[in-house]
C-alpha cells in the first residue's frame, strides 16, 4: 500500500447579495464586463434568465481563489470559471496569473459554487 499524502496550500471564500452585482453591472458597457469576466463567463452567464446570479457566483470564485493563495495581484479576467461538461465548475487561468501559477508548482484548485436567489458564494482549496 503506498501513502499518498497531500496538504492543503490555501483555501478561501466569499459570499456576495447578487443584487450588489446587478447594480454595480446592470447598466455597464460590455466592455466594463470585460474587465471583470472572461467572454466565456459572459457568454454562459447571458444565456440565463438571470445573468446575475450566475456572474455574482463567478466573481465570488475570483476572489476565493485570490484568498486562497494569500499573496500577489490578480486579473480578474485573467481568472475564469468555466464548467466541465458534467456541470463541475474549475478555473482556468490566462496571462500573467497563469505564469504567477506554474512558478508556485501549481497546485491543484478545487472551487465550489452555490447560490440562493439573494446570495451567491463560493469556496476554493489549493492542494499539493
Amino acid at each position: 500500500m503506498r501513502n499518498i499524502s497531500f496538504m492543503i496550500l490555501g483555501t478561501g471564500i466569499d459570499l456576495i447579495e447578487i443584487e450588489r452585482i446587478k447594480k454595480v453591472f446592470e447598466n455597464r458597457e460590455r466592455k466594463y464586463l470585460e474587465k471583470v469576466f472572461t467572454e466565456e463567463e459572459l457568454r454562459y452567464s447571458f444565456s440565463f434568465k438571470d445573468p446575475y446570479t450566475h456572474l455574482a457566483a463567478r466573481f465570488c470564485a475570483k476572489e476565493a481563489f485570490y484568498k486562497a493563495i494569500g499573496e500577489g495581484f490578480f486579473i480578474l479576467h485573467e481568472i475564469g470559471i468555466v464548467n466541465k461538461k458534467n456541470g463541475k465548475p474549475e478555473i482556468q487561468l490566462f496571462g500573467k496569473t497563469l505564469e504567477m501559477w506554474k512558478s508556485k508548482g501549481s497546485p491543484s484548485v478545487f472551487v465550489s459554487l452555490s447560490h440562493s436567489s439573494t446570495m451567491a458564494m463560493a469556496i476554493v482549496i489549493l492542494e499539493k
